[in-house]
């Protein structure tokens, strides 16, 4: 048994134990979209209801994802769990509307460009923890955040607390996407398939459109694709390009499927040559076992991917 083993076994603990350890009236951060931690949001769900010590706990991410919508959005937990999301999901606008039908306040918006989310969060919120959702640990004691580098990367680091939950479905990916095992208080092992997104359906104004924006876009370009119809229409049409590089706050499948098929290479990219960065991904499984052990595949923090100076 390695050192990081002993490490490992000392600080691993249930979801229930974890959520008994967020003090009350703390701030409490949790990774975006595909990492936000099920069993975590689960088990703090539920200590909200028995109001076990806890009469407020301020909680900040971004993208809510359905887990949250059964868990940590359930109207029995509200008054504990003050939700404040820096970018709504559809489940979060499901939340406000709700609220809103009720005339209600039951999720607040805070609105933040991208890269300075990091920024907000350690200036005017003070992280006491944070928890989001890893691949397992390598021999070399590091978990990665596989498809969300964004701002979970610099949280860690930030945080007075750092609680991990280690899903075997997340991918390892690279970049500054490690966490070292010396980095972090508790862990929490769950195995969950991951939210997955489809392709957005594109339609006939999509496609003239992306028609146009493809005719534009040069061989050996980089680009940024979000989103949508458009986004995914364009894609399908570089199909016939070449060498393009991928520097996008969003990794999603039709890029996948242009790395495989050869039309990105990163061969031409002035920043990061060769190498395909991202801050976050949603996707299919596809996409996901695609990135894993992928050292193709960096993803760094959105403090940096998404600064317009870069």
């Amino acid at each position: 048994m390695s050192e990081y083993d002993v490490q490992y076994r000392a600080i691993r603990t249930s979801a229930f134990d974890a959520a008994v350890s967020i003090d009350d009236e703390s701030n409490l951060i949790l990774g975006m979209g595909v990492a936000m931690p099920p069993a975590f949001m689960s088990a703090l769900a539920e200590r909200a209801r028995t109001r076990d010590r806890l009469n407020k706990v301020s909680v900040y991410y971004m993208h809510g994802s359905k887990a949250a919508s059964e868990t940590i959005m359930s109207d029995d937990v509200l008054d504990v769990l003050k939700l404040h999301s820096l970018f709504m999901s559809p489940h979060d606008r499901a939340l406000d509307a709700r609220g809103r039908a009720r005339g209600q306040t039951l999720i607040h918006f805070i609105p933040c460009l991208f890269h300075q989310v990091s920024r907000l969060l350690k200036e005017q919120i003070s992280p006491d923890c944070i928890v989001t959702t890893v691949s397992p640990m390598d021999r070399s004691g590091h978990f990665s955040l596989g498809t969300n580098a964004d701002y979970s990367a610099s949280m860690i680091r930030s945080s007075k607390r750092v609680i991990l939950e280690v899903n075997r479905m997340m991918p390892r990916t690279f970049g500054e996407s490690l966490i070292h095992i010396s980095e972090v208080d508790m862990l929490i092992e769950h195995d969950q398939q991951l939210m997955e997104i489809p392709d957005a359906a594109s339609n006939s104004t999509d496609q003239r459109i992306a028609k146009h924006i493809a005719s534009e876009i040069p061989n050996r370009a980089t680009i940024q694709m979000g989103v949508g119809g458009v986004p995914v229409a364009v894609m399908e049409k570089l199909a016939n390009h070449q060498d393009l590089g991928l520097h996008s706050e969003l990794l999603s499948p039709p890029m996948i499927r242009l790395i495989r098929s050869g039309v990105i290479t990163g061969a031409a990219k002035k920043v990061m040559p060769h190498k395909h960065v991202f801050t976050l991904a949603l996707g299919d499984r596809d996409m996901y076992d695609f990135m894993d052990d992928n050292p193709s595949i960096v993803g760094y923090p959105a403090d940096w991917v998404n600064n317009p100076a870069v």
